[in-house]
C-alpha cells in the first residue's frame, strides 16, 4: 500500500509543476500601474526676471550662475572678488544692488569676519553674506572675498 500512495504523490507533483496557461502567467506578471512623480512647483518667480536683480560687480568672477535652489523658492547667486579686502568687497555689493533698486541693510559679524546683507526690492527680499575663508574657489590667504546673495518673494508666496 505505501507504493501506491508514493507514485499518486508523484503524479500530484508533477502535474503541478506542468507550466501555466498564458493567462495565468500573464496575470502573475503584470506589473500594476505606478503613478507619475507629481511635477515640481512652479518657481515663486520668473528666473529672468530676478536676474537682472541680481547684478555680478566687474571687480569679481561669477562662481555660480543665478538660479533657482532645490525649493524653487530661491534664486541664489555667488561670486568671488580675487583682491580688495572684505570691506571694499562689502560696498562694491551694497553700491550694485542699491543701484538696481534694492533698499539694504548691513550687519556686521562680530571681529570683522564677515558682512551680513539684508534688503526688499518690490515684491523681494535678499539676504547676503561677504566673507573670506577657505573655499578652493574663493581663498581668503590668497586675498579673495566670497559674496554669497540669496532672493526671494518678500511674501513667501508664489508670484
Amino acid at each position: 500500500m505505501k507504493i501506491p500512495l508514493l507514485i499518486l504523490a508523484v503524479a500530484a507533483c508533477s502535474s503541478r509543476s506542468e507550466p501555466a496557461s498564458q493567462a495565468e502567467t500573464a496575470t502573475d506578471t503584470a506589473a500594476a500601474p505606478v503613478p507619475a512623480a507629481p511635477a515640481p512647483p512652479a518657481p515663486a518667480f520668473a528666473l529672468d526676471e530676478v536676474r537682472a536683480l541680481l547684478p555680478v560687480p566687474q571687480q569679481a568672477r561669477l562662481v555660480d550662475r543665478p538660479a533657482i535652489d532645490e525649493s524653487r523658492e530661491r534664486v541664489t547667486v555667488s561670486y568671488c572678488f580675487d583682491e580688495g579686502g572684505l570691506e571694499a568687497a562689502a560696498e562694491v555689493v551694497i553700491a550694485k544692488l542699491t543701484d538696481r533698486g534694492w533698499t539694504i541693510e548691513r550687519a556686521e559679524a562680530p571681529k570683522g569676519a564677515r558682512v551680513r546683507l539684508s534688503g526688499t526690492h518690490t515684491a523681494y527680499a535678499i539676504e547676503g553674506i561677504v566673507q573670506q575663508g577657505p573655499w578652493a574657489h574663493c581663498r581668503a590667504d590668497r586675498g579673495q572675498t566670497f559674496v554669497s546673495l540669496s532672493l526671494r518673494s518678500a511674501s513667501g508666496a508664489s508670484r
